[in-house]
C-alpha cells in the first residue's frame, strides 16, 4: 500500500514551512563577479593561443609573422586585463582600493572600446564616443577600463536580449566642479522602472537565467564610490538607458 499525500500537507498532518533560501555570501558574489569579469578576455586568450598553436601543427605551412605578432599582443592585453580584475577584486574583497594615481579617461575608455566593438557590431549594435583628451580622474590602474567595459556590456546585453539594434555611446564631461562625468547612453529597452532605484545592488539583475550576475554594477559603483565618485541611473525620454559616473578630476601627469 502506497502513501498518499494532499497538496499542501506533509506526511505528518501539517502544511510544511517553506524555508527561505539563503542570501548568497560575500565569497559566493566574488566568485560569480570575478567569473564573470574575466570570461571575455580569457576567451581572447585562449582563441590566440589555439591560432598560434595550429599555426605551429604543419611544419610546412608559412607562419605570418604580423598576424602572430598581433595574437601575442592581444593576448598579452587581455591576461593585463584579467591581472587588473584580480587586482580590483582582491581590493575590493577587503574593503580597500588600489593606489589612485591620474589617468587620462580616453585612455581607459578606448582600451574598452577595443575589446568590445566585435562583439557589438556582430549584433547590429554601433559602439560611438565623444571623448575630450583633457578629461585625467583620480582611479587605479585600469579602473576606467573596468567601468566603460561593464557599463557598455550592460547596454550591449540589454540590446541583444530585447532583439534590438542600435547605438551606445560613451560621452565625457566635466562634472561639478572638480569632476569629470563618464556618461554611458544607449538606445536599448532601458531599466525598467522598478529596477532603477536597486540596479547596482548585489544579484538585481534581469537577465536571471540568461548569463547575468546581477554584479556588473554593484562592482561599478564599488569602484567609483571607493574612489569618492557617484554613480546615477536613469531613463532616456527618448528610449534606453542613461548610466553617469562622476570622479574626481585630476591634473595631467607630466
Amino acid at each position: 500500500m502506497g502513501w498518499e499525500q494532499k497538496p499542501g500537507a506533509s506526511l505528518l498532518g501539517e502544511s510544511p514551512t517553506p524555508t527561505p533560501l539563503p542570501e548568497p555570501s560575500l565569497a559566493s558574489a566574488l566568485a560569480h563577479g570575478f567569473a564573470h569579469e574575466v570570461k571575455n578576455p580569457l576567451a581572447a586568450v585562449l582563441s590566440n593561443l589555439d591560432f598560434l598553436l595550429q599555426a605551429t601543427r604543419d611544419a610546412g605551412a608559412p607562419i605570418d609573422p604580423a598576424h602572430t605578432r598581433d595574437a601575442l599582443l592581444e593576448s598579452l592585453a587581455a591576461a593585463e586585463q584579467i591581472r587588473r580584475i584580480i587586482d580590483v577584486m582582491s581590493a575590493l574583497a577587503a574593503g580597500q582600493s588600489t593606489r589612485a594615481t591620474p589617468v587620462r579617461v580616453c585612455d581607459g575608455v578606448w582600451s574598452a572600446a577595443r575589446r568590445l566593438r566585435e562583439s557589438t557590431a556582430a549584433a547590429g549594435h554601433t559602439l560611438k564616443m565623444d571623448l575630450d583628451p583633457a578629461h585625467w580622474v583620480l582611479v587605479g590602474e585600469g579602473e576606467v577600463d573596468q567601468i566603460t567595459t561593464n557599463l557598455c556590456a550592460n547596454a550591449h546585453e540589454a540590446m541583444r536580449d530585447a532583439q534590438l539594434s542600435g547605438e551606445i555611446w560613451v560621452r565625457t564631461m566635466v562634472g561639478a566642479p572638480g569632476f569629470v562625468d563618464i556618461v554611458v547612453e544607449d538606445t536599448g529597452p532601458g531599466f525598467a522602472p522598478e529596477m532603477v532605484d536597486r540596479a547596482t545592488l548585489p544579484f538585481q539583475t534581469s537577465r536571471a537565467g540568461r548569463g547575468g550576475t546581477g554584479l556588473g554594477l554593484t562592482i561599478v559603483r564599488a569602484i567609483v564610490e571607493s574612489r569618492g565618485g557617484t554613480l546615477a541611473i536613469s531613463r532616456r525620454i527618448e528610449r534606453g538607458a542613461r548610466v553617469t559616473v562622476r570622479l574626481p578630476a585630476a591634473r595631467p601627469e607630466r
